[in-house]
C-alpha cells in the first residue's frame, strides 16, 4: 500500500461472518426443521472497543421477515392490515450465546412447510443485541433506516465503558431448501463492521526531549446517523475505490444532529513517547467513529492556540520538556497544563488544485493515525494517516 504523508490515508476493508438460523411461526402448518443459529466471523480485510470475532461475539438482535404472500421486499409487503404472524418469524428477537457456545433459544421456531413458504424469509440483524445506542432498531422493522449514536469512550452517566464494535447483517429471501445463505440448514448471517475504527499511535525522534500526550480529539464530527440495511451487502464485504478521484467514499450512513468532539482523555495516565510508536489506547482498543465525510477546515487556522472555527480537525494536547517534569525546561505546555495543537485533515484522493475535500471515514475501515514529534524547538511535528486491516497491530511504521 502506498503511503501519503501529512494527513493522508491508505485503505482496508473488514468483514464479519456469522451463521444463524431463524424461527418460524407456530401455525400448525410447519414442518419439524427448527431454525437454529451458528456464528462465524472471518478475519476479513480491511473501541474504546475491541474487535468482535467469531470467538467473542456474544449476542445479536434479529428480525426475520416472512414474505408469505410473495409481495416482494419488506417495505412493500408490510401493511397495517397484515397479521403479525404472517409477517415476522422473529421481531426484534435478542439471541445470546449459551454457555455451551451455541445459539440455542426458546421458544424454538421452525421453517414453514414447503407448500406455504411463499417468497421466503429475509433476515436482518445487528450486534450486540439490544444495544442501548440503537435509537431506532429492528422491532416491527419495515425496511426503514435504523438509527444509532456512537457513544463516547466513557459513559459518564453510567460510569461504564461506552463504545462497542457495532455490526450489521442481512440475507436474501431464504427457504429451508435454499442453497444460498444457509449452512447445514442454518441461516448464515454475514456481519459487517458498521462503523469506522480509529487507532492513534505516537512516538518521538528527539531523544533529548520528553513528550507527553494528555489527550487526542476528533473535533467537529457527527456521532449520530441512520443507515438502511438494504445497503449492507449480503456477503458483508464492501467495495472501496482507492485510485479513482471521482469516486464517492463508501460511507452509507446519513448524519443526523449536530457535530461535536469525540476523543481520548488520557491525562490521568500520560504516555511517554520515547522510542517506537506507542498506541494511545493500549494494544487492543480503538476509537469507534460514525462513518461520514467531514468538512475540511480552513488551512489558515491550522496550528496552535485558538480553536478553529469550523471543519474537521484532530486536536492533540501534549507537553514537551527537557530534563525532568518538575523543574525542567518546557518547550510546550508546563508542569500543570498541556498545549493544544490542531491538525487539518483532508481527503488525499479527492482533493484537487480546485479545492480540498473533507476527510472521509468509510464504513468498515480502520484508520491508523501516526503522530511523530521531532525537534520541538524548530516546531517540527508531522502527522500521517494509514488505512489498514481492522486489527490491533501497530508495529507498521508508515
Amino acid at each position: 500500500m502506498k503511503k501519503i504523508y501529512l494527513l493522508a490515508a491508505l485503505a482496508s476493508a473488514i468483514t464479519f461472518t456469522s451463521c444463524s438460523n431463524d424461527q418460524e411461526i407456530d401455525n400448525g402448518l410447519t414442518n419439524t426443521k427448527a431454525i437454529g443459529f451458528r456464528t462465524f466471523i472471518d478475519k476479513g480485510n480491511g473501541s474504546k472497543a475491541a474487535v468482535t470475532t467469531s470467538d467473542n461475539i456474544l449476542s445479536f438482535t434479529v428480525t426475520g421477515w416472512w414474505d408469505r404472500e410473495k409481495n416482494g421486499t419488506i417495505d412493500k409487503a408490510v401493511t397495517n392490515n397484515a397479521v403479525p404472524a404472517d409477517q415476522y418469524m422473529f421481531n426484534g428477537f435478542d439471541i445470546s450465546r449459551r454457555e455451551a457456545g451455541n445459539w440455542a433459544y426458546t421458544p424454538v421456531r421452525y421453517w414453514p412447510a414447503e407448500e406455504i413458504i411463499g417468497g421466503g424469509i429475509t433476515f436482518f440483524a445487528y450486534s450486540p443485541a439490544a444495544s442501548t445506542h440503537v435509537t431506532t432498531g429492528l422491532t416491527d422493522y419495515k425496511g426503514d433506516a435504523i438509527a444509532y449514536t456512537v457513544p463516547d469512550i466513557y459513559d459518564t452517566n453510567n460510569k461504564t465503558q461506552g463504545q462497542e464494535d457495532f455490526l450489521l447483517a442481512r440475507t436474501d429471501a431464504l427457504t429451508e431448501k435454499s442453497e444460498k445463505g444457509l449452512n447445514n440448514g442454518n441461516v448464515q448471517l454475514t456481519f459487517a463492521h458498521a462503523l469506522s475504527r480509529v487507532k492513534f499511535s505516537a512516538r518521538t525522534t528527539n531523544t533529548g526531549l520528553t513528550y507527553v500526550i494528555g489527550g487526542v480529539e476528533l473535533v467537529n464530527i457527527a456521532k449520530s446517523g441512520t443507515i438502511k440495511l438494504a445497503n449492507i451487502p449480503v456477503g458483508g464485504a464492501f467495495t472501496y475505490s482507492d485510485t479513482d478521484p471521482s469516486s464517492d467514499p463508501v460511507v452509507l450512513w446519513e448524519k443526523t444532529g449536530s457535530t461535536s468532539d469525540l476523543g481520548l482523555d488520557i491525562g490521568e495516565s500520560p504516555i511517554n513517547l520515547l522510542g517506537e510508536y506507542k498506541s494511545l489506547l493500549g494494544d487492543y482498543n480503538a476509537l469507534m467513529v460514525l462513518p461520514q465525510t467531514t468538512v475540511a477546515g480552513d488551512p489558515d487556522e491550522e496550528g496552535r492556540g485558538k480553536t478553529p472555527t469550523a471543519g474537521f480537525w484532530i486536536k492533540v494536547s501534549y507537553k514537551a520538556y527537557l530534563n525532568n517534569p518538575d523543574n525542567g525546561t518546557y518547550f510546550a505546555g508546563d508542569k500543570d497544563n498541556y498545549e493544544d495543537r490542531y491538525f487539518r485533515v483532508i481527503d488525499p484522493l479527492r482533493s484537487t488544485s480546485e479545492g480540498d475535500k473533507g476527510f472521509s471515514f468509510e464504513i468498515g475501515r480502520q484508520y491508523n493515525f501516526y503522530l511523530t514529534f521531532g525537534d520541538e524547538a524548530e516546531d517540527a511535528i508531522s502527522f500521517e494517516v494509514a488505512v489498514g486491516d481492522w486489527s490491533d497491530a501497530i508495529n507498521v511504521t508508515p
